[in-house]
């Protein structure tokens, strides 16, 4: 079994639970490098991680033409791109950020983590967390 330099469990939202959707919260911010709490859903099957304009908004991101589109389960979804940074909470230790070029969209009512931001690590869902493993320089 592969041993992993770097562990970050993050409780699920309650919310979500229910449905057997994995939420988390974790921090974001954009060019001004202010930090917010916000929640997203953890989606493997998501190519892009997509934020709310919502979520843009409260980030300070510039509202931008939708002038990109990708296919989903529910049809096409219309963004534009904008470059964020998320943090993740380490225990004893520095948070670990991630920069990001994200789609800004109004299709969606959550946030989504995709796999550009879920290829660097593996994911270990349980019941009560999200565990984010991965090797301490991949990360």
């Amino acid at each position: 079994m592969k041993s992993y330099g770097l562990e970050i469990a993050v409780p699920r939202e309650a919310r979500f639970r229910g449905r057997g959707v994995p939420a988390i919260e974790l921090m974001a911010s954009g060019e001004n490098q202010q930090f917010y709490r916000i929640h997203a859903i953890v989606d493997s099957g998501a190519s892009r991680t997509l934020i709310t304009s919502k979520t843009a908004e409260l980030l300070g991101l510039p509202d931008r033409s939708a002038t990109l589109s990708m296919e989903a389960a529910g049809g096409a979804i219309f963004y534009s791109l904008a470059r964020i940074q998320f943090r993740f909470p380490v225990p004893k230790g520095s948070p670990v950020g991630i920069y990001v070029d994200v789609g800004v969209t109004y299709n969606i009512s959550d946030n989504l983590l995709g796999n550009d931001v879920l290829r660097y690590f593996s994911i270990l869902i349980t019941p009560s967390q999200v565990i984010f493993l991965a090797d301490e320089q991949s990360a």
